[in-house]
């Protein structure tokens, strides 16, 4: 039997349907792509953490040695004034009100700096999160993870939010179900008795197809 698009079948034979489309991620696929998600999101506040604390290791030390060399100031500055009182109480208020303003300063650089790390990890744990809920829902409803997952970038990470989207998505492995020849027809035009016979003495068609095409037609070959 001739097929439209020009290759041929055994009679009696239906040809499987032809996929198109991308194919469905299972759900063990799925887990495994959540799995290495957070692998990589927890690695990457890892290593973040292992630099800030490295940072904040060589500022201790140097600030240390800042101390060091501001308190030998101060007692440099306190010794030379030892014989006038009252140039050495004005100097000690001035040490005080210095240190208080340095960590007063110092306190709010942290306090900014702490902003800053909680900020970033905030917002890849909610990338993280919203990753994991895109590709459940794409498992679910049949979806593209990849494009669910992008979108989602955009919403306030919330599954409803993250289904939305899915919704308005094309679905995977649309199905293009392949119609076999009814025998009736050539070319998208029904045929006759007398049109077989034709194509048979014409040689268009072979003694199977040609009892295949009368028997269709309720004749027998």
């Amino acid at each position: 039997m001739e097929v439209k698009d020009g290759t041929t079948t055994q009679a009696g034979v239906t040809p499987n349907p032809v996929v198109t489309g991308t194919p469905t991620f299972t759900q063990e696929q799925v887990d495994k792509m959540v799995r290495d998600a957070r692998t990589s999101v927890m690695a990457d506040i890892g290593r973040q953490r292992a630099e800030a604390e490295k940072a904040l290791k060589a500022a201790t030390a140097a600030q240390e040695r800042l101390s060091k060399l501001e308190a030998e100031r101060m007692e440099a500055e306190l010794e030379a004034a030892k014989d006038q009182p009252d140039k050495i109480r004005l100097i000690r208020e001035s040490q005080r009100r210095k240190a208080l303003e340095s960590k007063l300063e110092q306190a709010e650089t942290e306090l900014n700096e702490h902003k800053v790390r909680l900020t970033e990890l905030t917002q890849k744990e909610t990338e993280s999160r919203k990753s994991q809920i895109s590709r459940e829902i794409a498992t679910r409803l049949n979806v593209d993870p990849g494009t669910l997952a992008k979108l989602a970038k955009f919403t306030d990470g919330t599954a409803e939010a993250i289904e939305d989207i899915a919704n308005n998505l094309p679905k995977l492995n649309t199905m293009n179900t392949f119609k076999p020849d009814s025998n009736r027809t050539s070319g998208g035009t029904s045929q006759t008795v007398m049109d077989v016979k034709k194509d048979y003495i014409a040689g268009k068609i072979n003694a199977v197809q040609r009892a295949e095409k009368l028997r269709a037609l309720g004749e027998t070959p």
